[in-house]
């Protein structure tokens, strides 16, 4: 299909079932795709179409708006230094279940309680050192790194360099006090 649509052409500009076809001289056939298993559509329609049986919208097609974020929302933070979160997209800020994505900035020495999640963790560190603690090791990650902490792990994230560290969480499905499992301080 072209990438933009004549919509002179009636129903068959944004069909599901159309394949566009354009020749050596550069004229443009719409090919209806569901004539090759059923009699009742015509191979090439007679343009413009305005009412067909066989008529889904194509959904690559459908346009909606974007949703602004404006800005974030701060949240509190577990730990043992005030850590700042600034959440974008998450049930808090934008009532989105599915995702979270948040910008963390910890301070040096600051230390949450171990975890065990219900959600995925994707981590990406953009200034200074983050600490991460497993029941099989420990990953020190640098600015440039990330991490996948998988739901039903132990993890435990902490930043002891001097300088702290600021990084983005993403979170799947979203971040919730629900959903962490933390230890007790």
């Amino acid at each position: 299909m072209e990438t933009t649509l004549d919509r002179s052409v009636g129903l068959c500009a944004a069909c599901a079932h159309v394949e566009t076809i354009r020749s050596d001289r550069g004229t443009v056939f719409y090919l209806c795709k569901l004539s090759a298993g059923d009699s009742h559509f015509p191979k090439y329609p007679r343009l413009p179409v305005r009412s067909c049986a066989g008529y889904e919208e194509c959904t690559m097609l459908r346009t909606s708006m974007p949703d602004l974020i404006e800005q974030p929302t701060i949240i509190a933070a577990a730990g043992t230094l005030p850590k700042r979160i600034a959440e974008y997209v998450g049930l808090v800020n934008s009532a989105t279940e599915a995702v979270s994505i948040a910008r963390m900035e910890s301070p040096a020495g600051w230390r949450e309680p171990g975890q065990t999640p219900e959600f995925d963790e994707y981590t990406v560190v953009l200034r200074g050192l983050l600490r991460v603690e497993t029941k099989s090791g420990t990953i020190d990650m640098k600015a440039g790194q990330a991490i996948a902490a998988h739901r039903g792990e132990w993890v435990r994230y902490s930043t002891p360099e001097p300088g702290g560290a600021e990084y983005i969480a993403v979170c799947i499905p979203a971040f919730s006090p629900e959903l962490v499992h933390r230890e007790p301080s």
